[in-house]
C-alpha cells in the first residue's frame, strides 16, 4: 500500500462523536492504538466535557490549543465533513490514514491522507483512494478503481474494475457499481442499487438498475451524516 500517512503521533483526535466515531475508535483499538486517541472533536458540541469510550469529547474551538504534533482522522459519515476538515487544514493541521488489520489492501493500492479503510474491506490492485475517504466494513474495490476525495463507500459496497467515483460522492450500503461506470462528483447511490450506467454529478440515483431521480440537496446530505 502506498501513500497512506505514516504513524508517528501518539496524539490522535477523531472528528465526530457519533456512530462512525465509535467505529473508528474500534479501528484504533484493533491497531493497538486506542491509547493514542486523546479526544473526539465535535463542532458546537453539547457534550463537550463528557467522555466517550473513556476519552474526552471536545468542542472544535479547543483545537487551537492542541500541540502541533496532534493528528486527526474524520469520522463523520456524510461528505459534508469536507468543510470541517478544510477548516482544520487551513489552520495547518494534519491528518492520518487508518487501515484496519483485517482489511486486504494490495501493494499497488494508494490510500490518501486522512482516509479510513474499515474491517473486511478488500482493495485489490491499482486502486487509487483519495483523501479523507471512508471505505466502510466489507466494501470491495477491484482493479483500476479511482475514488475521489471526501467520498463515502457504505458497508458491503462493491466496485467492479475500472470504476470511477467522483469527489464527495456517497455509495450506499450493498450497492454494486459495474465495470467501467463513472459516478460523478457529489452524486449519491442508494443502498442496494445496481449501477450499470454513468450517474451524473450531484444526482440521487437508486434502484435495480439505478436511475438518476433528482439533484441532491443539502438536507439530503445532512440526513446521511
Amino acid at each position: 500500500m502506498r501513500n497512506a500517512s505514516v504513524w508517528g503521533t501518539k496524539m490522535l483526535y477523531i472528528l465526530g462523536a457519533g456512530a462512525q466515531a465509535r467505529e473508528t475508535f474500534e479501528v484504533c483499538r484493533a491497531l493497538g492504538r486506542a491509547s493514542d486517541v486523546h479526544g473526539f472533536v465535535e463542532e458546537r458540541s453539547r457534550r463537550a466535557g463528557t467522555r466517550l469510550r473513556g476519552v474526552p469529547i471536545l468542542d472544535a474551538t479547543a483545537v487551537a490549543s492542541l500541540p502541533p504534533e496532534a493528528r486527526f482522522i474524520a469520522a463523520i459519515g456524510s461528505p459534508l465533513r469536507r468543510r470541517f476538515i478544510q477548516d482544520l487544514e487551513g489552520q495547518g493541521r494534519r491528518f492520518e490514514s487508518l487501515v484496519e488489520p483485517s482489511a486486504r489492501v494490495g501493494a499497488e493500492v494508494a490510500v490518501g491522507e486522512g482516509s479510513l479503510v474499515a474491517a473486511g474491506a478488500v482493495l485489490t490492485t491499482d486502486v487509487q483512494v483519495g483523501r479523507h475517504v471512508l471505505v466502510n466494513v466489507g466494501a470491495t474495490l477491484h482493479h483500476d478503481c479511482t475514488v475521489g476525495d471526501y467520498t463515502t463507500l457504505g458497508p458491503g459496497a462493491r466496485l467492479a474494475g475500472r470504476v470511477r467515483i467522483g469527489a464527495g460522492a456517497w455509495i450506499g450500503m450493498g450497492a454494486n457499481v459495474l465495470s467501467g461506470v463513472t459516478v460523478g462528483d457529489g452524486a449519491c447511490v442508494g443502498a442496494g442499487a445496481l449501477v450499470n450506467r454513468d450517474i451524473p454529478p450531484g444526482m440521487l440515483a437508486y434502484g435495480v438498475p439505478a436511475r438518476p431521480v433528482r439533484p441532491m440537496e443539502r438536507k439530503d446530505w445532512e440526513n446521511l451524516a
